[in-house]
């Protein structure tokens, strides 16, 4: 499990610093994105699922449950603060089969 406390902080500091960087650059956005975004997203949603997480840019999916399904991870910023995570699996078959036509199944959570 992560430190939720720390994990917050170190957020903040970050949008802080954003903040800081706009104001002493007037027109210029510094706005996190891309694999910062994914990241925090995919780690927060392996610790809120009790997923394991695989290297960065694995192939496919991001991480893997306890049972052995493969789980994409997507990651959208909706404000500085929040973050929309959509978890989308491959369909397993009973024989344990991925169904060839990589059937999708998604959900929404608001983590953070």
């Amino acid at each position: 499990m992560i430190d939720h406390d720390k994990f917050r902080a170190l957020v903040k500091q970050l949008y802080a610093t954003v903040n800081e960087l706009e104001a002493m650059f007037p027109g210029r956005h510094f706005t996190p994105d891309g694999h910062m975004v994914g990241s925090l997203g995919e780690c927060l949603v392996a610790d809120a699922y009790n997923l394991e997480l695989k290297t960065a840019s694995n192939k496919g999916y991001d991480a893997v449950t306890e049972t052995g399904v493969e789980v994409e991870i997507k990651a959208t910023q909706s404000n500085s603060t929040k973050y929309q995570i959509t978890i989308a699996y491959k369909k397993m078959f009973s024989n344990g089969k991925k169904s060839k036509d990589l059937q999708m199944t998604s959900c929404r959570n608001r983590i953070y």
